[in-house]
């Protein structure tokens, strides 16, 4: 969700998260519009693979409650060095703030083609577990003062006793399971039912940081019994404070703690775009590093830690960190931790969206990453080590901007800086969420956006490319799409459910008949064939956005998520949607859906 306020003049979509599209605005009609990453040249050394020690690292709590704090004001002035919102810029900003790219057209001539089967169409939503309105633009509005875009979606299950020890107060059974919604600078807690128990709430209170930022993502650990949010902040402490880092929040048994992983890499670095994972040993956080005076993207960095000493709100916790990344000579970006238990090795999987030179690009491969020896890091004992290389996949495209309801018009009693998007923004091709999945043939599955053909119909669209890959190999088992013939499915995420060869897909979709709507599909037959689209919210109208003229951008997404409930396996997706305002004007209205399926 970040975009800064350098370079303004000429492409004023200057960051990170999104990797930065840069439209040129509504005349913009047939071509499309790519981005490119300014890359810092060298970097780590990468042949055909990548063997690393990792450099260790102490991790420090910075506050002793155990419950989670309330009334921590947001700076409002830090939020806006770096979000797309419509609150006045702060003209004092952090050092290591920012980034850069300059538009490129490309012709969409490397999308795949699929065949015409992929998708019977879209139907409504077949018989499930609830499906409810999530956190809002509106809800953002509340906490923040202001609107923010576009919506980064967490999401995570698990039991309401954990958050109540942490002093939460939703009235519930600990024992029952509950939907914690992290959304940009909100964060609500849901019974499975669709009943808010909590919230909206700061994310300033979860992380006990008044400069709480974005990008927010939270999981749920069963072995462990512990919650981790991750999110951009801004360090209170040590040699680089005032400057972005990383915030960590922890709640377990014990009950809760925040910390703050310095990932500036002394004041140097904008660290963009957290994700988090964990296996048996450690919990793992991936960083997007854009570096040096003109914020050039320099690869990913890896931090690992004690899983056991964060569960036990340790004051300091051991850790290693790797990189920045590069991987055959590009710089790896986005790259993602898997989430689950069950194996003492970390799985981890990039896609390519971007050649070494930082153009977006058409690939067939993947970078596959190991991390052995983890289990040292709850002494400090032996290296940490990262072994990572390419493997060969199915073709995929970097997508195209997905066309939507919007004509460009103000919405009635909207200022004019206001519009109805024609366009909603794919980011690129990285990978969502990844899934280490157990048991006798264990495999790691994940998605990511693809521009495609479907069929007979030859016009270019945006679908999913998916992925099963073997973690003892590294190599691709099965893959495949999934497309829908002239609408554009975003932001896919992938799960195998606890049932035999049964995959589920969740997304957004959009096109110039349909409303931004939320929906998913599912595979019984490990991904030979998906049934047809089932819409778990429609779109109210055209996303109407502030984004297009205040940053000559349309913004949406930047991910999904699905999540297990650990009492039974039920499977939650959310993602994001077009809703009615609460209070007009529109300035923004996006919306989130949350719904649950049977595994």
């Amino acid at each position: 969700m970040f975009t800064s306020r350098k370079g303004e003049g000429t492409c004023p979509c200057v960051l990170p998260s999104d990797a930065c599209s840069c439209w040129g605005g509504l005349a913009v009609v047939s071509a499309v519009f790519a981005c490119v990453l300014a890359f810092a040249a060298g970097g780590a050394k990468a042949a055909n693979g990548v063997n690393l020690t990792g450099t260790p690292l102490t991790l420090t709590r910075i506050g002793k409650s155990t419950t989670v704090p309330t009334g921590v004001k947001l700076n409002q002035a830090f939020f806006t060095c770096s979000n797309d919102t419509d609150l006045p810029a702060s003209p004092n900003c952090p050092a290591n703030s920012g980034g850069d790219d300059d538009s490129v057209v490309t012709t969409g001539s490397g999308a795949p083609h699929v065949a015409g089967s992929a998708l019977a169409g879209v139907t409504p939503s077949i018989p499930g577990l609830a499906n409810f309105n999530g956190v809002s633009d509106d809800d953002n509005k509340a906490v923040l003062g202001g609107h923010v875009t576009p919506p980064d979606q967490g999401l995570c299950v698990g039991p309401a006793g954990l958050l109540q020890n942490a002093g939460l107060p939703l009235a519930v059974s600990p024992w029952t399971s509950v939907i914690v919604e992290p959304v940009n600078e909100a964060w609500s807690v849901y019974s499975t039912s669709g009943t808010k128990l909590f919230g909206p709430d700061s994310l300033a209170d979860l992380f006990n940081d008044p400069y709480a930022t974005g990008d927010v993502s939270c999981n749920y650990d069963p072995a462990a019994r512990t919650f981790y949010f991750t999110e951009i902040g801004g360090l209170l402490s040590g040699p680089d404070a005032g400057n972005y880092g990383t915030d960590l929040a922890v709640i377990s048994p014990r009950g809760y703690a925040p910390y703050q992983v310095d990932t500036s890499v002394s004041a140097d670095c904008f660290p963009d775009f957290p994700q988090n994972g964990f296996d048996n040993n450690a919990f793992y956080l991936t960083i997007n590093e854009f570096c040096g005076p003109d914020e050039d993207f320099a690869g990913a960095n890896l931090y690992g830690l004690s899983k056991t000493q964060l569960a036990s709100l340790s004051p300091s916790v051991n850790g290693v960190v790797f990189g920045p990344l590069v991987l055959n000579g590009d710089p790896v970006l986005s790259l993602r931790p898997a989430i689950g238990d069950g194996t003492s090795i970390e799985y981890l999987l990039n896609s390519v969206p971007y050649d070494a030179s930082g153009n977006s690009t058409d690939s067939n491969t993947l970078g596959f990453w190991r991390v052995y020896g983890d289990a040292f890091l709850n002494n400090g004992g032996s290296p940490v080590r990262l072994f990572g290389m390419s493997t060969p996949s199915e073709p995929y495209a970097f997508p195209i901007p997905a066309a939507s309801t919007g004509d460009g018009s103000t919405p009635a009693g909207s200022p004019s800086y206001v519009i109805k998007e024609p366009y909603l923004n794919p980011d690129d091709s990285r990978l969502t969420q990844l899934q280490y999945h157990g048991g006798g043939s264990p495999r790691i599955y994940a998605a990511l956006n693809s521009a495609m053909t479907i069929g007979s119909d030859p016009t270019v669209v945006d679908g999913a490319a998916w992925f099963e890959v073997d973690p003892y190999t590294g190599l691709v088992t099965r893959q495949g799409y999934v497309g829908v013939p002239g609408t554009n499915l975003l932001y896919p995420s992938i799960v195998h459910t606890s049932s035999w060869n049964t995959l589920m897909m969740g997304f957004s979709m959009t096109s110039p008949t349909l409303n931004p709507s939320t929906a998913y599909t599912i595979s019984t037959n490990g991904g030979s064939s998906f049934g047809p689209v089932q819409t778990t919210g429609t779109g109210w109208g055209p996303h109407a956005s502030f984004s297009d003229i205040l940053y000559d951008e349309p913004r949406w997404g930047d991910y999904s998520a699905i999540a297990f409930d650990p009492s039974n396996g039920n499977v939650w997706m959310a993602d994001e949607y077009t809703v009615p305002v609460a209070i007009p004007p529109t300035i923004d209205n996006w919306g989130t859906r949350v719904w649950g399926l049977h595994p």
